[in-house]
């Protein structure tokens, strides 16, 4: 069972319950055959509300993730290791925030359900679901945050990333290539300029503020992508890591502004 099963069990304490919750909840399940029967079989299913319900969701889809780790350990090859460290890397991230998930479930009140479908939703939309994850596990404001919360998150690492970015740029600097790194810093420190802008409209985000906020942020996404269709193929290694990171964090920001 998935985090989104979670979050749409989570979302029926919110709505009128029904003789049968178990079986009104699996039809809408993408699979109703596995959800009845991973809800049926645990004993705690009996008589449960949503949120019970949601416990065995949670608990069943931490085992399967696990499980999905153990095996993907196990089929591990030296033809597939990239693509089998990805796929850990993921489920170790699925993990983690399935285990934050956890403390929410005995209190789901709209804020925390919003929490719960905001964490779960918002990586999975990004270029890079694992940096994303990571950036915003790591960073101790995010216990609990709603998507204002995430907001800033997303732009003080978009800030932090672009700025490196600057650093990197000016490092791989050369006499071959000076025209577009000059481009590229041209457009990071464009960039920069455009989140410290965006950074007074989140305290304050009511409709206007939220489409500046999103202007600012798909300028700087923009600003960011120059450098790296400036050089193609031939952009160093290093400059590249660099600007995709800063790209993930200045998207996420942008998924984040979208669901204001």
């Amino acid at each position: 069972m998935s985090y989104s099963t979670i979050i749409f069990l989570s979302l029926a304490l919110l709505s009128q319950c029904h003789a049968d919750l178990i079986a009104d909840l699996c039809t809408k399940y993408n699979n109703p055959s596995i959800c009845n029967q991973a809800l049926r079989s645990d004993p705690r299913s009996k008589g449960a509300d949503a949120r019970g319900l949601a416990r065995i969701a949670l608990d069943n889809s931490l085992s399967a993730t696990q499980t999905s780790i153990n095996v993907a350990k196990s089929v591990s090859s030296p033809s597939n290791k990239d693509k089998i460290d990805t796929c850990i890397e993921n489920f170790d991230d699925a993990v983690g925030n399935l285990q934050e998930a956890k403390p929410l479930i005995p209190k789901l009140d709209r804020p925390n359900i919003s929490t719960l479908q905001t964490k779960a939703d918002l990586c999975t939309k990004s270029n890079n679901p694992s940096i994303c994850n990571q950036a915003l596990r790591s960073d101790p404001r995010s216990k609990g945050a709603d998507a204002r919360g995430l907001a800033r998150i997303a732009l003080d690492n978009s800030l932090s990333a672009t700025q490196t970015s600057i650093n990197v740029a000016k490092s791989v600097s050369s006499h071959s290539n000076k025209d577009k790194i000059d481009t590229c810093i041209e457009n990071f420190d464009d960039a920069v300029g455009n989140l410290q802008e965006a950074k007074p409209l989140i305290p304050k985000l009511d409709r206007p503020n939220i489409s500046t906020l999103q202007t600012k942020g798909s300028t700087a996404l923009t600003d960011v992508r120059t450098c790296s269709e400036e050089f193609g193929a031939s952009e160093p290694t290093k400059l590249k890591q660099a600007t995709n990171k800063a790209y993930t964090f200045i998207q996420l920001l942008l998924i984040i502004a979208n669901t204001l």
